[in-house]
């Protein structure tokens, strides 16, 4: 399940992952990956904003955040696929 390798700790999380994470995730999101792996909600954070490097341990909160943002993208589709439905409904399109 590590999507991690070794070259990755020590560095700061891939700018695309953390844009990825920063629109898919709010600070509940990374509060409960925080406590749900008993990492520092601070630290998670600021993992997640790239304001320092990724270790090991941070990683495992990493990866638990980005299992919330893929539920949350999952979210975010079926209500747009609801609006897009009642919209076209009411333009009659």
């Amino acid at each position: 399940m590590c999507v991690f390798k070794e070259s990755h700790y020590g560095e700061l999380l891939d700018s695309n992952i953390s844009d990825f994470l920063s629109e898919y995730t709010d600070m509940a999101d990374v509060q409960r990956a925080a406590k749900e792996t008993n990492i520092s909600f601070n630290t998670l954070k600021q993992v997640r904003s790239r304001n320092v490097p990724m270790s090991l341990n941070t990683s495992k909160g990493i990866v638990k955040l980005m299992g919330i943002a893929v539920e949350n993208c999952g979210n975010v589709a079926k209500k747009a696929t609801q609006a897009k439905s009642i919209f076209s409904k009411l333009l009659k399109v």
